[in-house]
């Protein structure tokens, strides 16, 4: 085998061994959001608003760049500042703002499972879910914040009930008014699940009590996705 081909086998045995969590926690510290205007006379307004996600590495780290490509499944790597010559660093950049809502979405759940799931608690089931979870939310056609939300909030309450925490047998949830959602959101029938109908108020009221369920049961620091720049 030559050199090159050897070469080749490590990079790739190298980007299989760079976990999610690590991921997270290098887009917290070297990623930000862009968002910038422009002026366009044939716009009704007379502005472009443009959105943008970078995560920026030195030369040395372009490989973690490359790995967060391939997990994101969208965007591209370029030089950082192509027009200065002391800057040498690489960016990746999102410009498809549906592209990069799905992407990170997907992201964060797969980083959820790999924060909460040991090797001991493997349920072939629950891969399958994840598996068709994942296929339902790339053919989603719109996908705006709040509904990024809600989508994370379903998942971990079926990520909980694989865990062995049903909400639904909660003494504080089974006389409450969240108990007929929670017990939609647990059946795990997408089609059902995403038709459904409610305000923004009882919204938030499910996130939070969905997300103080995922603190209190799995006594673990997860942040709270509907705060975060994941989303």
């Amino acid at each position: 085998m030559s050199s090159k081909n050897v070469l080749g086998a490590d990079n790739q045995q190298v980007r299989k061994k760079v976990s999610n969590e690590y991921l997270a926690g290098f887009v917290d510290g070297e990623g930000c959001f862009y968002v910038g205007f422009g002026k366009r006379n044939d716009l009704p307004l007379g502005w472009q608003v443009i959105t943008e996600f970078h995560v920026s590495q030195n030369p040395g780290g372009i490989n973690v760049l490359e790995v967060l490509k391939e997990r994101l499944d969208c965007g591209y790597i370029k030089p950082n500042h192509a027009k200065n010559p002391k800057d040498n660093s690489w960016v990746l950049v999102v410009k498809n703002r549906e592209d990069l809502v799905k992407s990170l979405v997907a992201f964060y759940l797969v980083s959820l499972v790999d924060k909460l799931f040991s090797e001991a608690e493997v349920d072939n089931r629950f891969f399958v879910f994840l598996r068709v979870f994942l296929e339902y939310l790339d053919s989603s056609e719109v996908l705006d914040d709040q509904m990024a939300i809600f989508i994370i909030d379903v998942f971990v309450v079926n990520l909980l009930s694989f865990l062995g925490f049903k909400l639904s047998s909660d003494e504080k949830i089974i006389n409450s008014e969240f108990l007929p959602y929670i017990q939609i959101f647990e059946k795990g029938d997408l089609s059902e699940i995403f038709s459904l109908n409610f305000d923004l108020n009882l919204a938030k009221k499910i996130h939070k009590l969905v997300y103080d369920s995922l603190l209190s049961y799995t006594e673990r620091k997860v942040a709270d996705w509907a705060k975060t720049c994941i989303i």
